[in-house]
């Protein structure tokens, strides 16, 4: 369990903290002394299904049409996912160097009925000799194991397929994601640098997914090694992504979101969004920088002590 970090904070002995507790980050939603402190925003980190597309059932992009408008990301937001996930359109998260959310938005859209129609002209009419499958999850906490059963409900109800939900040490899931023999995973990939090719060439068909366009291999290989022309950089990945999208590589569940909160006090340019709404500092350094923030002289009055029974001055000064 994490430690508590809002009673530290509430108590002034910390200036800034991290929140994943859902019921917390309810708390202080609700809160009128601490909800204006609360900062969240998108981490550039996507939860998705791969599946076998090698192999039947998933080898016929009919299923994996079906599969991507028999989930509803949303209600999965206002459940299990509440506070700490966006629905996904794609890979790319908005905000990302390349992100095309919006205009790739439709093409997994939530649609039921068309999902029980592709599923039916694939040769599996209202789930009828569906083969038995579990998701595979990698190790993960009980919260992304109930979005899962969320997704095994829905494709249940839209679908009639009756699909497990199985958490599997690390070590099993990787080998069997890496040798392209999982049938169905849900999984997650987080950004390593600030460029498109980080993410789009982990769908390259010598990575871990078991997927494979030509097109989409041409474009990916060729943008990663244009350089002097950032606008046909960006289109070409747009043009791959549109295709992951299209040809379901994988069914784009949903974005983390980050929670944060620091004191009023405490300011930085890296705590300012750009025009993105993409902050610099995040508190586990993944983009390996040290931002400088700093204490305003709003510390030394009384509205550095709103919301908590202390502050950094106090604790400083010893009053």
């Amino acid at each position: 369990a994490p430690p508590p970090f809002l009673p530290a904070y509430e108590a002034g002995e910390v200036d800034y903290i991290p929140l994943s507790n859902q019921a917390e980050i309810n708390r202080v939603q609700t809160d009128p002394m601490l909800q204006d402190q609360l900062n969240a925003y998108l981490d550039f980190m996507t939860y998705y299904l791969i599946m076998d597309t090698y192999h039947a059932p998933f080898s016929d992009i009919r299923v994996r049409q079906a599969f991507s408008h028999a989930i509803d990301a949303e209600a999965l937001m206002k459940s299990a996912l509440r506070g700490i996930g966006l629905p996904a359109a794609s890979m790319l998260q908005p905000g990302f160097p390349g992100a095309n959310t919006d205009a790739l938005a439709h093409i997994q859209r939530y649609d039921p009925v068309l999902a029980r129609q592709r599923l039916a002209e694939a040769g599996y009419p209202d789930g009828k000799g569906f083969p038995a499958m579990d998701i595979w999850m990698r190790g993960e906490l009980p919260v992304i194991g109930a979005a899962a059963e969320g997704v095994q409900a829905m494709l249940k109800q839209n679908l009639n397929i009756d699909v497990g939900v199985s958490n599997m040490e690390r070590k099993v899931f990787t080998e069997r994601m890496n040798s392209h023999t999982l049938t169905l995973g849900l999984v997650p990939y987080r950004y390593d640098y600030m460029d498109a090719s980080n993410q789009l060439t982990l769908w390259l068909s010598n990575g871990r997914h078991a997927w494979h366009n030509d097109r989409f291999e041409f474009l990916v290989r060729q943008a990663n090694e244009l350089v002097g022309d950032p606008d046909r950089r960006k289109a070409m990945y747009h043009e791959a992504e549109e295709i992951l999208v299209r040809d379901v590589g994988g069914v784009f569940l949903w974005y983390v979101l980050i929670n944060e909160m620091w004191k009023p006090y405490v300011a930085g340019n890296a705590l300012k969004p750009n025009e993105l709404g993409y902050r610099a500092w995040r508190g586990d350094q993944m983009l390996n920088v040290t931002p400088t923030l700093y204490i305003t002289k709003d510390v030394l009055n009384g509205r550095a002590k709103r919301g908590s029974s202390g502050g950094f001055w106090q604790w400083l000064t010893g009053e």
